[in-house]
């Protein structure tokens, strides 16, 4: 198979509408972090990848959301080393081009988001340059219509290190990782409510699917202290109860 036209590592990768798959910035340099910019295009098809317009900032540990129109909003991210952004930008398949939208309320990378079952994306938890000390409790809405960010309430525990996509459940939107416990994020009432039960610890970088019969699959992800092992460990959320 052909290779992508840039190196890239913690770049994102979406599915877009006609089957191809948009993959955006990422680190070019592990030991500076920098990140890239340019952005592909990987055509089912021919198995082959093609440049598209460059985004506006370089971006690694950024979000990527595909929008109900067929767009992509991309979130956050940290250009280099002890730099994050607060810009987004939508990829336009049409165009295969990148343009600015509002700013975040704060700058954010290592954070989660997802889109709401009324086509509004989540964004939520991620953290500052301090990383560690600079979590967050925050979340935002970004409306697609008005292409601009608004507050979606607070979250019970501040996280980061979240899976890149949140999951939609029961049109609750779960956000887990980072903290122990989930937190759930109800779009009728604009507030998180924290989830039944619990997790061992909290767990950075875990996965969350949503499996076939509405239940979510969280699993892996490493704890804060030493000696940092990822876990074997899985759970299962089931809505309800």
């Amino acid at each position: 198979m052909a290779k992508m036209n840039q190196r890239r590592a913690r770049p994102t990768a979406t599915a877009l509408n006609d089957g191809n798959v948009l993959i955006t910035g990422g680190e070019v340099d592990g030991n500076t972090l920098t990140a890239t910019s340019s952005a592909e295009i990987f055509d089912e098809r021919s198995g082959k990848f093609t440049p598209v317009g460059a985004m506006h900032v370089p971006r690694s540990a950024h979000t990527a959301t595909l929008l109900r129109d067929g767009r992509v909003l991309v979130v956050g991210g940290t250009p280099a080393r002890h730099e994050v952004t607060d810009t987004a930008e939508v990829y336009n398949p049409t165009t295969r081009s990148f343009t600015v939208v509002g700013r975040l309320s704060v700058p954010r990378y290592k954070h989660t988001a997802g889109q709401l079952s009324d086509g509004m994306v989540l964004i939520a938890g991620g953290s500052d340059f301090r990383d560690w000390n600079g979590a967050y409790d925050s979340a935002e809405i970004f409306d697609p219509r008005k292409n601009i960010f608004g507050p979606a309430g607070k979250m019970p525990q501040a996280r980061f290190k979240l899976p890149p996509e949140a999951a939609l459940v029961g049109g609750k939107m779960l956000v887990f990782g980072g903290a122990p416990g989930a937190a759930l994020y109800n779009e009728q009432s604009v507030t998180f409510e924290t989830v039944a039960g619990s997790n061992d610890t909290e767990r950075f970088y875990p996965s969350a699917t949503v499996l076939p019969n509405g239940q979510v699959l969280l699993a892996g992800g490493y704890p804060r202290n030493p000696p940092y092992d990822a876990t074997r460990g899985a759970w299962l959320f089931v809505p309800g109860h």
